[in-house]
């Protein structure tokens, strides 16, 4: 209840779930030689969770969990619908949208950086595509 309650969006929530669920199994470390594809995922999902500021590609990702870039494509189109770097993007600006709702004051160039865009133009571009408004519109909005 604590985690649904907690949550500010669906990325947000699956994230803590995902989390939720590794810590219940066990699961620590970055061998995913005898874990099931769900539980790669669950621990990719955690570590995106915490780290999507930083600039995250297929090859980083695939390295780090030492599996292949085709099956972590494959991972994220069968549980999320989304392609990674869809995915990623969901999760910045997801988290855009909640620094923009906790701290209306704090610059959009600011918020660009701290979700991971070192271009704000970029940044609100790609907000759009996202949700339909700029983020001064979205602050405006809610």
């Amino acid at each position: 209840e604590e985690i649904l309650a907690g949550s500010v969006s669906f990325l947000d929530l699956e994230s803590k779930v995902c989390r939720l669920a590794l810590e219940a199994a066990g699961l620590k470390g970055t061998d995913t030689g005898s874990r099931s594809a769900s539980s790669v995922f669950g621990e990719i999902c955690s570590y995106l969770g915490s780290t999507y500021a930083q600039q995250h590609t297929v090859e980083s990702i695939r390295a780090r969990f030492r599996i292949s870039a085709s099956y972590l494509s494959k991972l994220f189109r069968s549980n999320t619908g989304h392609s990674f770097n869809e995915y990623v993007t969901l999760l910045r600006i997801d988290a855009a949208k909640r620094l923009l709702l906790e701290s209306p004051e704090m610059p959009i160039k600011n918020i660009a950086r701290y979700v991971g865009y070192r271009d704000p133009f970029y940044f609100s571009r790609v907000f759009r595509n996202v949700t339909g408004e700029s983020p001064t519109e979205f602050l405006n909005t809610h």
